[in-house]
């Protein structure tokens, strides 16, 4: 009996090892297996972190460009305008008033006119904003100075608000100005 009680524990023991070795063989399994779904979770979750920044650098880049076309649209507007008001500047008009006819003996006097703050007497060009910012210049074809300058007075009263300059003579006679 002591051989039968021998081989019993023996066996006895070697179940209880077994069982304990598949006991600790399931709980490595489940260890391995909860591990392996922790990770695949966090994977998951950083791939929708991933997809999430995807999308919001994508949506920088668009507008990054969308600001680089604006900025090109601006600058190509401001190049616009800046060439329109250079254009603005350099075109200047010149508007000459001739008094007088250029005939033999007379001689040309020239000067300026310029337009008055206060404007009467029934002078529709005058009024014209237009004209404002434009030169003129008054040729005058006389005999003498004082004629030239009578006759600017009498066509561009003061009273009608022009302004006269003093009248200069030319070296142009009559017949070479035809």
């Amino acid at each position: 009996m002591s051989s039968t009680l021998a081989l019993f524990i023996l066996a006895f023991v070697a179940a209880i090892a077994a069982v304990g070795l598949s006991l600790a063989r399931q709980i490595l399994l489940l260890t391995r297996r909860n591990g392996l779904l922790r990770l695949k979770e966090r994977n998951q979750m950083m791939a929708r972190q991933q997809e999430d920044l995807d999308k919001r650098y994508r949506g920088a880049q668009e507008r990054a460009r969308q600001a680089e076309l604006d900025k090109k649209a601006m600058q190509a507007n401001l190049a616009d305008v800046q060439r329109r008001i250079k254009l603005a500047k350099d075109d200047s008009y010149l508007v000459v008033h001739e008094l007088g006819d250029p005939t033999e003996g007379r001689r040309l006097f020239t000067g300026t006119l310029g337009l008055g703050g206060m404007l009467s007497g029934g002078q529709p060009g005058a009024r014209d904003g237009k004209l404002r910012g434009v030169r003129h210049l008054l040729e005058v074809w006389a005999d003498t100075p004082e004629e030239a300058a009578k006759l600017a007075k009498a066509a561009y009263p003061a009273e009608g608000g022009y302004v006269v300059s003093k009248l200069q003579a030319q070296s142009v006679p009559a017949m070479a100005a035809e």
